[in-house]
């Protein structure tokens, strides 16, 4: 099972919808 990250985030990087939805999104094989 390999899981990777749509998104690294950065320190005080605000966290939007599209982000979200984005990281719900990604199939995880």
């Amino acid at each position: 099972m390999a899981i990777s990250r749509v998104k690294t985030w950065v320190a005080a990087e605000v966290l939007t919808a599209a982000d979200l939805n984005a990281e719900f999104d990604n199939p995880i094989d």
